[in-house]
């Protein structure tokens, strides 16, 4: 059995958890004193020139509760010193499609990147995936923590999570990094430690011991950058541990609430009257350090907070557009047979073009020709696999077929849409999403990245390749499900097209999804949860869906239950009759 993380018992493993959120008092705090493991990372090694032979616990980059004011302050550049290629990596789990592939997934990408301190915390310029050279790997950065302790010879210390994130996919690993620094440059050498991810295919620890250089000097937006993380905090949702649930919720049992396949889960959390339950948070040596900074993919949750949310707020912006037919906007799917002829925009969204290889349940998307569209990393390569490969078989709107290409054309087509009417600079993530809804719910700097093409054009996925931080999840959620998807009182979504995406209006199932008890509309998924609780009527709860093993679920009862995982595992019927007893779902 591969697991995702090892056990720390009672005390100690609550403690370690709780200083990672921060948590309200009433949680508790963790322990002001110099962490367990902490040795193995000590100003002796991290100045000396040992390696680090294997992992060591995730507690030596837990910073102390109490940091108090810090010698030195840090702001400047710091940048890996070539070469970069020492360090280890263990393959824990590998599907093989990795293995025809020479590429160095134990060596961590070129970094040269830009911070800032204010207090405490330690803040890059730049959030988000950073495209680099290297062939597989490109890095998120996060904020960190600095603080004195008295064995580090006058040095700084500073711990920082980290991400690795598979270029041109959404696989995320999770990763940690510290080292030693004085305000005059001096730098001690940098650990760095990724002991968990959020993907299907390959899991694998990587660490190593790397040297840095520390560049010292003003950092251009600096204030801008701190006062951004400031409000950043200052809007996250109240934390509990999910375990608090007992006690606010008697009744309520939150080993229920647990994913199955726990080993394979990154994190889960339950959002209920204003605050947020999390569990989960462990790696295969500990608790992460910074659960609240962990960077989660969307994969196909995108088709929701992007493709669906986009639609909705472009419909509400210019009504009718959701009509608009396929080939009056992409050209590239104008062929001789036709194929593409009265096919709408919001087909592309529902799943409903009519044209599929075959209608059995996922199995166009899970043919080995698939990764001709999600290996490919030029909108040449993904337009052309979108237009062509797939037949006509049924009129538009008539039978459901699940296809990434579809959302990937639905984006374009939304792109292209906007530019005609509002300026050839526009871009349907940029200017509509991210600036008209994701910055307004003020969410963090992560949320305003999204894949794209690796060329002049780089055209959003829209389908996969968004990045998410727990609160992020929570509050579109949250946003969704209890603001009805208003700004500040005021529709920003097209009411028609939003209420049917939250069964909200007639229930209307197509084929096949009618004899799964299930549901498509506009991005979103849903399930007939009535029989899951014994209630005499249809209960149909909205839900997001990722590859590998990602929920996101809408109660009717303004409850939300969220899971992240890599167990390939889709089952929270367990969940949703545990949540069941906060409110009764048949009364909604």
């Amino acid at each position: 059995m591969v697991l995702k993380s090892i056990r720390f018992s009672g005390l100690a493993a609550t403690l370690l958890f709780l200083f990672s959120l921060p948590l309200s008092a009433e949680a508790g705090e963790a322990p002001a004193s110099d962490q367990p493991g902490r040795a193995q990372l000590s100003s002796t090694f991290l100045l000396g020139q040992k390696d680090l032979s294997a992992p060591v616990p995730t507690t030596a980059y837990f910073p102390p509760a109490d940091s108090g004011k810090t010698l030195n302050r840090f702001e400047g550049r710091l940048s890996l010193i070539q070469p970069i290629k020492k360090g280890h990596a263990r393959r824990v789990k590998d599907d093989g499609r990795l293995k025809k592939r020479t590429l160095k997934i134990g060596q961590l990408p070129p970094l040269d990147a830009a911070f800032v301190q204010s207090g405490n915390d330690i803040i890059p310029l730049l959030r988000g995936p950073q495209a680099s050279s290297h062939p597989y790997w490109e890095w998120i950065l996060e904020p960190g923590k600095v603080w004195d302790e008295p064995d580090d010879q006058g040095y700084s210390r500073v711990s920082m999570p980290f991400s690795l994130q598979e270029r041109n996919q959404n696989c995320t690993h999770h990763g940690m990094l510290s080292f030693l620094f004085r305000s005059d440059g001096s730098v001690s050498r940098m650990a760095y430690q990724v002991l968990s991810e959020t993907c299907l295919w390959l899991m694998a620890d990587l660490w190593g011991v790397l040297e840095v250089s520390y560049t010292p000097g003003e950092v251009p937006a600096a204030d801008a950058v701190i006062e951004r993380y400031r409000e950043e905090m200052a809007h996250r949702l109240p934390v509990k541990l999910i375990e608090s649930l007992t006690k606010d919720y008697p009744g309520v049992n939150p080993a229920h609430l647990v994913p199955k396949s726990p080993e394979y889960a990154t994190i889960w959390g339950v959002i209920t009257n204003g605050t947020h339950y999390i569990g989960g948070c462990q790696t295969r040596y500990g608790t992460y350090p910074f659960c609240q900074l962990l960077d989660l993919p969307s994969y196909s949750t995108a088709k929701s907070v992007f493709a669906g949310l986009a639609l909705m707020y472009l419909e509400r912006l210019y009504p009718g557009v959701s009509n608009e037919q396929v080939s009056d906007w992409i050209p590239e799917c104008v062929l001789k047979d036709e194929r593409w002829k009265d096919v709408r925009l919001q087909d592309l969204v529902n799943m409903t073009s009519g044209l599929y290889n075959s209608k059995s349940y996922m199995k166009d998307e899970g043919a080995i020709t698939q990764s001709d569209f999600i290996q490919g990393d030029t909108h040449q390569l993904k337009v052309k696999f979108a237009c062509r490969h797939y037949k006509r078989h049924r009129e538009a709107g008539q039978y459901w077929v699940y296809h990434t290409s579809d959302s990937y054309l639905a984006g374009l087509m939304m792109n292209r849409f906007l530019r005609k009417k509002s300026g050839a600079d526009k871009d349907i993530f940029n200017d509509l999403l991210s600036a008209g809804i994701l910055q307004k719910l003020h969410l963090s700097p992560v949320t305003e990245s999204t894949r794209r093409t690796y060329d002049e054009l780089q055209q959003p996925y829209t389908g996969y390749g968004l990045t998410y931080h727990p609160d992020d999840i929570a509050r579109i959620a949250r946003w969704l499900n209890e603001d009805e998807g208003k700004l500040d009182g005021t529709e920003v979504l097209d009411p028609l097209l939003f209420n049917a995406a939250m069964q909200r209006s007639e229930h209307r199932s197509i084929d096949p999804l009618a004899a799964m008890q299930l549901d498509y509309r506009y991005g979103f998924w849903a399930a007939n949860a009535g029989p899951w609780v014994g209630c005499a009527r249809e209960v149909w709860v909205p839900f997001m869906s990722g590859f590998g093993g990602i929920t996101v679920a809408l109660l009717p009862n303004d409850t939300v239950y969220y899971y992240f995982s890599d167990s390939n595992i889709f089952n929270w019927a367990a969940a949703v009759g545990e949540l069941h007893k906060i409110r009764s779902l048949c009364a909604h």
